[in-house]
């Protein structure tokens, strides 16, 4: 696995909308849908009833939202 930083991030996010059009809205939803798919994966029932997300400003904010 790699770990990108936040300005690596903001990088790859720009490329893809300006590059394949994609909007910035679907990106976050999809990064919010597949961090809910492997959290799912990989906790217990139990543990996900006791589930909270803090989100902040800007797209990790949004991503969090989601």
């Amino acid at each position: 696995m790699y770990l990108v930083t936040a300005a690596e991030m903001q990088a790859m996010d720009r490329i893809t909308i300006d590059a394949f059009g994609i909007p910035g809205r679907v990106l976050m939803e999809t990064a919010g849908r597949e961090a809910t798919r492997v959290f799912l994966a990989h906790f217990s029932e139990a543990a996900r009833r006791g589930v909270a997300i803090a989100a902040g400003r800007g797209n990790n904010g949004g991503d969090g939202h989601v």
